[in-house]
This record gives structure tokens, sequence and C-alpha cells, in this order.
């Protein structure tokens, strides 16, 4: 969410300024440019990332609960008998 704030606020600006002024606005090409490829690495970074907590935690002994559903984050604890 953090890396996609900044595309969304650009193109949240440019929404509200062609409502107000009722004319279209000029898109500055480079600047969103800037802002996806920002959001692109940060989907890499978060992917990354994750694989890397998930490997570290089980490293440590930490065990991986079942999910109740695709959508539920992953819940690591000590002992699977903790899991819900």
């Amino acid at each position: 969410m953090i890396f996609g704030a900044p595309v969304l606020f650009y193109f949240s600006y440019l929404a509200f300024y062609c409502a107000i002024k009722n004319k279209p606005a000029k898109v500055n090409n480079k600047l969103a440019n800037t802002f996806a490829m920002l959001a692109m690495l940060g989907v890499v970074i978060s992917f990354f990332s994750s694989v890397y907590i998930g490997y570290s935690l089980t490293e440590y002994g930490y065990k991986l609960c079942s999910r109740s559903s695709w959508m539920s984050p992953n819940e690591y604890v000590k002992d699977i008998k903790l899991c819900p």
C-alpha cells in the first residue's frame, strides 16, 4: 500500500481537477511513469520480503497454522496447539 499510494493520490488529484474545472487535466507522463515504477518495485519488494520472513520464521521453529480461507493472513505459532 505504501508504494501504491503516490499513484492513487496522483490519479485522484487528476480526477478531482477534471471534475472541478470541467476540462481535461494535463498528465505529466514522467511523473506518472515514476509513480508506476515505484508501485511495481513495491510489489517485488513485498513478494521477496514475504518469502524471506516466512522462511526465517520456519527456521526459528515456528509452525504455520492452516488458514480458514485463502484471504486470511498466515499465522505462525511455536506450538501447533495454539492455532485457532
